[in-house]
Parts: structure tokens; sequence; C-alpha cells
């Protein structure tokens, strides 16, 4: 991305109230641990490096938005008890 990479992303989602436990994945042009790790620290949920295969990403994006569906629902039956 021309303006920010993937980290700042993150935290600028995370940052926001309204964005702050949404699911992150990061699609990078390289495989650079660096970058990886400062994604990771910065809160994303999961990494990947271009080229990728839909067959691979796609079930790995799913499993992210289960996971926050599933926390969602807890933290919502935590607050109507």
């Amino acid at each position: 991305m021309p303006e920010m990479d993937g980290v700042e992303v993150c935290h600028r989602v995370l940052g926001l109230r309204a964005t702050a436990k949404a699911p992150i994945g990061v699609l990078a042009a390289m495989d650079d641990p660096h970058l990886r790790e400062a994604a990771q620290a910065a809160g994303a949920d999961d990494f990947w490096q271009k080229p990728f295969t839909p067959s691979r990403l796609l079930p790995a994006i799913d499993h992210m938005l289960e996971l926050a569906r599933n926390a969602g629902s807890s933290s919502m039956e935590d607050t109507h008890s």
C-alpha cells in the first residue's frame, strides 16, 4: 500500500473503539521475518505471503472470522447475564 503498510493498518484499526476487536490478517509481498514479527506485535491474527492460493487463504480467513464470532457471542453473553 502506498500510504502505509500492514503494520500501520493494524495499529490504526485496532486503535479505534469500533474496530478494536476486529480480526486482522496481513498479506505481504514477501516473507520477511521482521515484518511478520511486527505484524504480530501490532495485533495481526494471521500473516500470509504472496503468492497465495485461495484454497489456503480462504479457510484461514473463515477460521479468523469464526473465532471473532465466537468471541463476540461469548462477550455478549457475559454482558447479558
